[in-house]
């Protein structure tokens, strides 16, 4: 062993930090003439990687020390390579091809895609085990979204491919219709008017369309929008539409195209994209819009349809950033009266109140049997009966809702495995039946079950878009 600092007939150690001799110029074993100080030195700018006989010169290296005695001892600046280290050339890696990176096609897979990384073509020719191997990101059509209409009576799916809407008043002969064909970024029905939100190169359309007896599509509206909206929302009679964006709701009468405008309360704090929600009430005279700030506090705003000045909030509590955290799950609304519910673990369902004083309080839940994951909540037209379905597939129902509050009784359960994310729509058709849907294994299921306890059998419906939009086209 050499001490550091010693001198020695061996070449100085260049990461040392103490006194050393000048370096010695040898080429081959045969003594230079040439004084160190006319040696010519190596440009700093060729920096090359994967070498094991010289180090990485870079000029961030030279400009801090290499181990705590630096502080001690005194920095000494790292040598030049000596020429006989400079004759054999290391290996240049080949840069990274920028457009080999396969980019997202739409919003809805910029999440799963920013989380892939990238490897060098070195390292890609490795074959690790099976069970390290990194899948590939998926494509934004089999990120399939889905969502009931408000009347209960219909199933709106829709991808990047496109968007279909399944007609349930005839079950079990469902039949299929398609809406649009396009990179369809959000969908919503009414009774018999939807509307699907798209993207045309950079540009966002919103496009209205209603359902004739005959089967014919016809558009009423389109128009283009400034953003994408977090959430979209028609009244059961057809008459409005809502979009919720960030800081406001847009309401579009679809009878006269009139629109309005409504400004919400905003609050310190990120919101993401699943705290955002948006609904009519039962009477179609007025709606509801709920945002979630970090870390806990819900907003909600009620509101006249065509009067913003009428308005009035409530705060609420829903923690964020927990397990299992899927957002605001559902808003309903009866007149003057709300029930909001989350899939989270500690936003558990709440009343809320907009009558002369504003206010809000959680459901009485005995021994926590409901919970505070639950996937969806409805109500029927008349706002006599709420539903609820929570992760552990037990489907509760509370008569009365907004009167005199009555303690929910379970009425059946969904056969499914137990859910660790928001992933099931419920709706209510009727004020005595519940229809329940959700994809699994790439099939569609959906299940009716009734406020006495029956269930109908599972049917089964696809939700391959690109399949039945190639089909409708004879392709």
């Amino acid at each position: 062993m050499v001490d550091v600092g010693r001198p020695t007939n061996e070449q100085p150690n260049r990461f040392s930090t103490g006194p050393r001799s000048p370096p010695r110029a040898v080429n081959e074993g045969r003594m230079s003439t040439k004084s160190p100080s006319l040696r010519k030195p190596l440009s700093i700018a060729s920096t090359y990687i994967g070498s094991t006989s010289s180090p990485l010169i870079q000029a961030s290296t030279m400009s801090r020390s290499s181990s705590r005695s630096d502080s001690r001892q005194g920095f000494s600046p790292l040598p030049f390579p000596s020429q006989a280290e400079c004759t054999t050339l290391p290996e240049v890696v080949e840069p990274l091809d920028p457009f080999r990176l396969q980019s997202p096609k739409s919003v809805r897979s910029s999440d799963a895609a920013s989380t892939q990384s990238y490897q060098s073509p070195k390292h890609q020719e490795r074959k690790p085990w099976s069970i390290f191997k990194s899948k590939s990101p998926k494509t934004t059509s089999s990120i399939t979204s889905y969502a009931f209409f408000t009347s209960g009576r219909s199933l709106m799916i829709w991808n990047d491919a496109g968007a279909i809407c399944y007609d349930l008043e005839n079950s079990p002969e469902i039949s299929v219709r398609v809406v649009e064909a396009g990179d369809i970024l959000l969908a919503a029905g009414g009774t018999r008017k939807y509307a699907v939100v798209s993207r045309m190169g950079s540009v966002i359309i919103l496009r209205s369309y209603q359902y004739t007896e005959d089967r014919i599509k016809r558009p009423f509206h389109e128009m283009e929008l400034e953003e994408v909206p977090f959430k979209m929302a028609i009244s059961s009679n057809d008459h409005y539409l809502a979009l919720k964006f960030g800081t406001y709701v847009r309401i579009l009468d679809t009878l006269t195209g009139a629109l309005f405008h409504h400004k919400l309360p905003t609050q310190n704090g990120r919101c993401g994209q699943n705290d955002h929600l948006v609904s009519f009430s039962t009477d179609c005279l007025s709606f509801i819009a709920c945002t979630r700030y970090e870390p806990e506090k819900v907003i909600s705003y009620h509101c006249e349809c065509q009067t913003p000045a009428n308005f009035s909030s409530v705060e609420s509590s829903a923690p964020s950033g927990l397990v299992s955290d899927s957002g605001l799950s559902s808003i309903l609304l009866s007149s003057k009266s709300a029930f909001l519910t989350t899939f989270t673990e500690r936003g558990y369902p709440t009343y809320l109140s907009f009558h002369s004083s504003p206010s809000a309080h959680i459901l009485r839940d005995q021994d926590l049997r409901i919970g505070s994951r639950i996937h969806k909540a409805a109500l029927c037209a008349t706002g006599q009966n709420l539903v609820l379905l929570n992760d552990r597939n037990q489907l509760f129902r509370i008569a009365n809702p907004f009167g005199r509050e009555q303690a929910p009784i379970k009425i059946g359960q969904v056969k499914r495995q137990t859910s660790v994310k928001r992933e099931v729509e419920v709706a209510m058709p009727g004020k005595d039946e519940v229809n329940v849907f959700w994809v699994e294994k790439g099939k569609g299921v959906l299940v009716t079950v009734g406020l006495g306890g029956g269930k109908s059998r599972p049917v089964e419906i696809g939700v391959d878009v690109e399949q039945i939009l190639a089909a409708e086209h004879g392709l």
